[in-house]
């Protein structure tokens, strides 16, 4: 049976995003009423709303992988026994686990399937994402070198997956797309919390049943 309760750690990272999405839409409201005063000085080739919604976008993937490390390292945690929690051995895989946990998406990954058994293919989705917060982050809201020497057909698919579009070597980020992820990373969220949750109680069932 799926669970149907939400944990604290998922209820209060999906609320951050739907304060994140509050505040968003009242900076869009505020960069859109002031572009229509009358103005004294030329305008700025700076666009605004572009980068307001960069920002919204980085913030949406820092809050779901802020949830997904802590969790980590918490379920680990759960793993080890407090009885061997001083051998030198355990504490080298902790470690490990540690730094992968803040290394990479990637890394992530394959630590939630290495100690968690959590499929990777629900990842799929989260990772085509973060091609945009890559963009965003290493290219200032343009392709960075490498993704501009990759495969681009593929990597706007992955873009589009998520309301995304690419004109030239930028990133177009529109209203629907940042309503989008947010929605996903919610979703996302809530769909991992589910998948820890049932299997820890599918262990207890079967540790009472042994």
């Amino acid at each position: 049976m799926t669970s149907t309760t939400v944990s604290k750690d998922a209820e209060v990272s999906r609320n951050l995003i739907n304060d994140t999405l509050a505040a968003h839409q009242e900076s869009i409201d505020a960069i859109t009423a002031h572009g229509s005063r009358p103005r004294r000085l030329p305008a700025t080739r700076v666009d605004r709303v572009q980068i307001q919604r960069q920002a919204t976008l980085i913030r949406f993937l820092s809050i779901t992988e802020s949830f997904c490390t802590a969790r980590l390292l918490t379920e680990i945690a759960s793993l080890i026994p407090n009885t061997v929690s001083d051998h030198a051995a355990v504490q080298a895989m902790w470690d490990d686990s540690h730094d992968r946990a803040t290394g990479s998406w990637n890394g992530i990954r394959d630590a939630y399937y290495s100690w968690l058994a959590v499929p990777r293919k629900t990842w799929t989705q989260l990772l085509d994402l973060t091609n945009a917060r890559n963009a965003v982050a290493h290219g200032h809201g343009h392709l960075t070198w490498k993704q501009q020497r990759g495969n681009r057909t593929e990597l706007e698919d992955k873009l589009s997956k998520h309301k995304i579009t690419v004109a030239g070597t930028r990133l177009v980020l529109t209203e629907e797309t940042i309503a989008h992820v947010a929605q996903f990373c919610r979703g996302f969220i809530l769909e991992l919390d589910t998948i820890l949750k049932d299997k820890k109680a599918a262990l207890a069932v079967a540790a009472a049943t042994t």
